[in-house]
């Protein structure tokens, strides 16, 4: 899954994207035919600029078409200066990476810095549903009113990969490393008593607010989309983004930073992480090109840049979402490793 490294103005990085692409009947492509499947009666064409029409699907007439254009529009509304990371599949699978240009953070060496970026994963072939990174976040608060958080995305300069804030739900290391150590629970009964919000409590404000983060916790589906509805929720999802602070996720990065490890630990962390042996390899090789880069001895956080790097770029038979599953995995772990270390 190859990712744009020479990267050309945002506008032309859109524009690579958001070619046409349009549901077509099979009734207009096959005129002579009559169409008994009921369950699949379009087609989801791509008409990428210079090259030939891509079938990238066959769908049922309620499915709803979700534009990159629309996204670009939100965008470009909402965030001033920004440049773009795209990440994609041949079968039309795709991760838009919105990198701001604001406030930089400084992990280990002076060289080494993130800055806020959103992720948007989307597919023309329908195999993966429209997601946000970072809007599935569901905490309590002392009140014990619901409230849904973004995970705070970074872009990572020195190698043009994007992170996850995998641990931003938690307001402290102690309630993080609790979860960890029970198991990584997912049932939220079985989580809440660890997982709380960033808040100590709602304010009255906050209160009148929440019918608005209720919606931001909504799941959107393709099928039979309102378009004008999902635009509304988009722009609030982008500006809950740039209001937002960052999470515990930048501690943790800071602590992997000090966390010395050696070729041979690397290698069994590798195994321990379930890694494919090929893709373990290339994350070896270029753990040892981020030490070059950075003039740094090996540590957990280079580690995990190179593991985050070969499995964002490495051509594997892996859809995006089974990236991010195997990022947040790994993550964790070597979070686990950091945070029980002396």
């Amino acid at each position: 899954m190859p990712a744009v490294s020479n990267r050309p103005s945002a506008s032309s990085q859109w524009d690579d994207i958001c070619f046409p692409v349009k549901a077509v009947p099979f009734s207009e492509i096959l005129p002579d035919y009559e169409i008994a499947a009921t369950d699949r009666q379009q087609l989801i064409i791509g008409e990428p600029s210079g090259r030939k029409p891509i079938v990238y699907a066959a769908q049922s007439n309620e499915y709803s078409i979700i534009p990159n254009s629309l996204l670009r529009e939100v965008v470009d509304r909402l965030i001033s200066d920004y440049i773009l990371d795209v990440r994609f599949t041949a079968n039309g699978e795709f991760a838009i990476n919105v990198v701001t240009q604001g406030e930089r953070f400084q992990i280990g060496k002076q060289t080494d810095t993130l800055t806020r970026s959103l992720v948007f994963n989307n597919s023309y072939n329908g195999k993966m549903p429209f997601k946000v990174q970072g809007t599935v976040v569901n905490t309590t608060t002392v009140e014990h009113y619901q409230e849904a958080r973004m995970r705070i995305s970074y872009y990572r300069q020195v190698c043009s990969n994007g992170l996850m804030g995998w641990s931003d739900e938690f307001m402290n290391l102690d309630e993080y490393l609790n979860w960890l150590l029970k198991g990584k629970p997912k049932k939220y009964k079985e989580a809440k008593e660890i997982k709380t919000s960033f808040q100590t409590a709602y304010t009255y404000q906050h209160l009148k607010g929440q019918q608005q983060e209720q919606t931001l916790s909504r799941k959107f589906h393709h099928k039979g989309l309102d378009l004008e509805l999902f635009e509304q929720y988009l722009e609030q999802v982008v500006a809950q983004f740039l209001e937002q602070d960052t999470g515990l996720t930048l501690d943790i990065y800071k602590k992997m930073a000090k966390q010395q490890v050696d070729k041979q630990q690397a290698e069994q962390l590798l195994v321990d992480a379930k890694l494919p042996k090929m893709l373990a390899r290339q994350a070896l090789t270029r753990m040892a090109e981020e030490e070059r880069l950075l003039e740094s001895e090996s540590n957990v956080w280079l580690l995990y840049n190179a593991i985050n790097y070969t499995l964002f770029t490495a051509q594997a038979n892996l859809s995006i979402n089974d990236r991010f599953r195997q990022d947040e995995a790994v993550f964790h772990d070597l979070a686990q490793l950091v945070l029980t270390t002396n």
